[in-house]
């Protein structure tokens, strides 16, 4: 991605106003990032990484637990060479950054259809609109998942320009958050030996790195509570899909009550109906997409979005954190596509999405309205109806042989 914003000239007015927002930023982010919660966790497993202890321990500072991969706790040793707060900023203005990057890219891959500042303006409106709840979570909590967000799409932008080392690279470091490992398949499917054996070497390389770090009997203890704390208590497995997030909506949540309902408390059958369903899923994507690789962009978006919605829409939290962030490029689709053909379908379901994002605003439509859309699983509707346009599309291309046939 290359940004050339230092190559443009800009008048003293333009200078002065750039400067006046960055303070603002700035001071916004010393502020702001005082009260992250998330980020303080985060920094203190940094810590007990670097004593080489037990990095599933609740946070001293918050209580809270990590429930990220051991290799994670590694990362964020980075950030404790630093004062907490000195850090806490860093992190804010690295989201920040990444998000301006990641805006300007998209724009910048449609250009032909966001051809105007009218058009650019408006994408960017409702783009930012349908997921600014999201960004405000991760914001305000220092989360990582805007970073994870990032990650995956450049790992599938970088797909499209053929560079699959670095591909690899971003689609396993975002595998510290273990949903992100659904990206395995987009790689598999791509039939390409050279980009398999460098995500599996990738991934590896990150699995083994605790063990060298922590030594391995130390290492080899870290994966056994990884898997007893974010696995199974994280999934809410041992109460059959229901977990400590009461705004949880998620699929394991859905089968858990309906095996309630029907008097069956097996975490084998649940576990069993959500593999299977993930893997006929995942199937269907293969038979869909297996003729359009190294096509346009377009297309490669398409797909990519279609392994973000059943990342998260398997995910054991689909709607409890700020984790759906990631839906910035399954959303941009939408906008992309309903700017370039103003069709219905299209129109129909970034309403839908505004509005979703209304009911499950709290501060705007109260806590009662909030709670129902949250209990009748909301978001986990509308990211199927996205899912299912994607699939759509994917299929129509498919069809209708409009893409780009040469290697």
């Amino acid at each position: 991605m290359k940004l050339d914003l230092l190559k443009r000239r800009y008048s003293l007015k333009k200078i002065l106003i750039l400067s006046g927002i960055f303070l603002l930023i700035l001071l916004f982010g010393i502020i702001y990032f005082s009260n992250s919660w998330d980020f303080k966790t985060f920094y203190d497993i940094g810590m007990l990484a670097r004593q080489k202890n037990n990095i599933y321990l609740a946070s001293q500072t918050t209580g809270l637990f990590v429930f990220y991969s051991p290799f994670f706790s590694i990362l964020m040793m980075l950030f404790t060479f630093f004062p907490e707060r000195v850090s806490a900023c860093l992190f804010f203005y690295l989201n920040f950054i990444l998000m301006i990057i990641l805006f300007k890219d998209l724009l910048n891959d449609y250009k032909e259809i966001v051809d105007t500042k009218r058009k650019r303006m408006l994408a960017i409106i409702l783009i930012y609109v349908m997921v600014v709840n999201f960004f405000w979570l991760d914001f305000h909590l220092g989360q990582v998942n805007f970073i994870v967000c990032f990650l995956t799409i450049l790992g599938i932008r970088l797909y499209y320009e053929k560079k699959y080392g670095l591909s690899a690279f971003c689609l396993v470091l975002s595998t510290f958050k273990v949903v992100p490992l659904i990206f395995f398949f987009f790689v598999l499917f791509s039939k390409k030996v050279k980009y398999i054996l460098f995500y599996l070497g990738f991934l590896i390389f990150f699995i083994l790195l605790p063990l060298f770090h922590f030594g391995i009997e130390e290492g080899f203890l870290l994966y056994k509570n990884f898997y007893t704390l974010a696995i199974l208590q994280k999934a809410g497995i041992n109460s059959i899909g229901l977990n400590q997030f009461n705004n949880n909506q998620s699929l394991w949540k859905l089968f858990g009550n309906l095996l309630k309902a029907l008097q069956i408390s097996s975490n084998e059958i649940l576990i069993f109906a959500i593999v299977s369903l993930l893997l006929i899923a995942l199937f269907y994507t293969f038979l869909l997409t297996k003729e359009l690789y190294n096509k346009k962009i377009e297309i490669i978006y398409l797909i990519g979005s279609g392994f973000i919605l059943l990342m998260l829409l398997f995910s054991p939290d689909t709607a409890s954190s700020s984790h759906l962030t990631n839906l910035l490029l399954p959303y941009s689709i939408l906008v992309f596509n309903v700017l370039k053909t103003k069709g219905k379908t299209e129109i129909a379901l970034i309403s839908l999405v505004l509005i979703g994002n209304i009911f499950a605003t709290e501060e705007i439509i109260g806590k009662k309205i909030d709670r129902i859309f949250h209990q009748n699983y909301g978001f986990t509707i509308i990211m199927l109806m996205v899912l299912f346009y994607v699939f759509y599309r994917l299929n129509e291309i498919r069809k209708t042989k409009l893409f780009d046939v040469s290697n």
